[in-house]
Order: C-alpha cells, then sequence, then structure tokens
C-alpha cells in the first residue's frame, strides 16, 4: 500500500466537486506497493520581476529511484480543439496541456 502526504485526508475535508479526486487517491494507495509515495493537492507558487503564477498539482506519484509521475485529474467533460485539450470552467476555457506545462514548470523552479 503505498503512502500518502498529506495523509490525514478525509472525505469531509474534500469539498464536494473533488470526490472524483477522493476516489483515485484510493485506487493510488491501494493499487501501488509501499515503496510509492503519492503527494496530493501538491500547492506551488512561484515569483518573478513581472509576476506572480502559482498552481496545485492534483498527485504527484514517486518511487524509491526517484521517478515522478504528475497527475493533473479532470472531472467532466474535455473537449479536443485545434488548440489542445480543452475544459470548460465558469470563468470560462483553460487548455489543460499548457495548465500542466505551467504546474510542471513550477515544481521544477522549486527544486
Amino acid at each position: 500500500m503505498a503512502r500518502l502526504l498529506p495523509s490525514d485526508i478525509s472525505e469531509l475535508s474534500l469539498s464536494l466537486g473533488e470526490t472524483a479526486e477522493l476516489r483515485t487517491l484510493a485506487s493510488l494507495r491501494t493499487g501501488l506497493p509501499a515503496s510509492y509515495t503519492v503527494f496530493h493537492s501538491v500547492h506551488w507558487a512561484r515569483d518573478s520581476a513581472y509576476r506572480a503564477t502559482f498552481g496545485e498539482a492534483d498527485f504527484i506519484v514517486v518511487n524509491q529511484t526517484g521517478e515522478v509521475v504528475v497527475i493533473e485529474q479532470k472531472s467532466g467533460s474535455i473537449e479536443e480543439t485545434n488548440s489542445g485539450l480543452i475544459k470548460q470552467y465558469p470563468d470560462g476555457e483553460k487548455n489543460i496541456v499548457d495548465q500542466l506545462h505551467r504546474t510542471l514548470d513550477g515544481i521544477r523552479d522549486q527544486f
């Protein structure tokens, strides 16, 4: 069974929209061996001379040899467009690949 960080996540601490993430977290925990650690809801921020950027990685899975997988989970439908995979949000659309690259760059910059 994989180690979860933070380890104290409960259904009550998650909003209704994150129940799919809770199921994924449970699947990763029981489906991966103890040599894996699953980080959930990893928030990051970076600062430059002109602006601050921030975001969150849904899951970061790390094994004992240091190999890492970052998972961006989307609930609901997404669209495949000429611009890439798009998710509609109340405040507008977001390009999923751009979100993932921004998250990866933000995490890389911190380490």
